[in-house]
């Protein structure tokens, strides 16, 4: 049965005021028939739960409609009852949730990017307060765009480690944030690890990060569950990400989280797919990180990403 996320579990991670403009917004949508484009900058909703809405232009680029909102609530909530079953005793340990709308621009007080909430910050912090046996996750991102929703929501927090990697160039792609400077504050200082990569990135960067920056990270924050915000938008041939990973590295990745996870956190390791824009590329891509979710690991014995697969490029 499809799982709707509730109110309480959303204001794990979002403020009220929030949750409420978006509700406002699809009953206006549904009204009139026509979208509710969301302010470009400040929350959606200001002064309280019944306050008027704010609404953008039509050239913001996220919107809501009559459905919207019921949309998103189902998003989440398919990758809480994913979260479920990888804490569960029966399983299984991991799995991908196909999560549309996407969630990791969401922050607490504000949609943009296309996300309206944000599912793995929810995911996360539900896993937290549902499951007593989940006491630290970590959260990849690999989206070509940093998750700058996510980070805010954690930043300050301690129990979840939030590592981007990401194509950065200064002010001029989108969101200009996630610099290697940004890395918490208060109790959460050093539990945001940011790795800003250039234009046309490709493979082996993404491979080289993981092996020398995220590994040791995972390692020593010892999480009890993994969960990826699963982007295709850095794959060859995306329109927007520019940049030149072929899709069956993606498969390549998820097979060494999985020993990761193995190591750590008891195989538990989520997916949630997060940006790609090409609809063909977007396919491969599910369909390897699928195969590699399901597939007999090669050699058990081996660390994660102590072997780089043959045919990495694009440093």
């Amino acid at each position: 049965p499809r799982r709707r996320a509730t109110d309480a579990e959303l204001l794990l991670c979002h403020d009220e005021t929030h949750l409420a403009g978006l509700k406002r917004l699809a009953e206006l949508a549904s009204a009139d028939r026509k979208p509710r484009f969301l302010p470009s900058s400040g929350p959606v909703c200001l002064g309280g739960p019944c306050c008027e809405v704010r609404e953008g232009s039509s050239s913001s680029d996220t919107y809501v409609t009559a459905g919207s909102v019921e949309a998103a609530r189902l998003s989440a909530g398919g990758l809480l009852q994913l979260v479920d079953q990888a804490a569960s005793d029966k399983g299984p340990r991991r799995g991908l949730a196909l999560c549309r709308p996407p969630g990791h621009h969401a922050s607490r007080n504000r949609s943009s990017g296309f996300c309206l909430l944000n599912n793995v910050a929810v995911a996360a912090s539900y896993a937290l307060h549902a499951h007593d046996g989940v006491g630290r996750v970590l959260i990849l991102d690999w989206d070509v765009h940093h998750g700058q929703g996510t980070q805010q929501i954690f930043e300050q927090r301690s129990e979840v480690l939030v590592f981007n990697v990401h194509r950065h160039d200064g002010q001029s792609f989108y969101p200009a944030t996630g610099g290697a400077a940004e890395a918490g504050s208060g109790p959460g200082r050093g539990y945001t690890v940011n790795v800003p990569l250039p234009e046309g990135y490709g493979g082996a960067a993404l491979w080289a990060v993981c092996a020398n920056v995220l590994v040791p990270a995972a390692r020593r924050f010892q999480p009890d569950l993994i969960i990826v915000s699963a982007g295709f938008d850095a794959a060859e041939g995306d329109p927007l990400g520019g940049c030149h990973v072929p899709p069956w590295v993606f498969g390549a990745l998820t097979e060494e989280m999985r020993r990761l996870a193995d190591e750590l956190a008891e195989g538990r390791l989520v997916l949630a797919l997060e940006g790609g824009y090409a609809t063909e590329v977007l396919a491969d891509c599910v369909e390897a990180v699928s195969w590699a979710l399901v597939k007999p690991l090669s050699d058990r014995s081996v660390d994660a990403f102590a072997e780089p697969p043959e045919g990495l490029e694009g440093s």
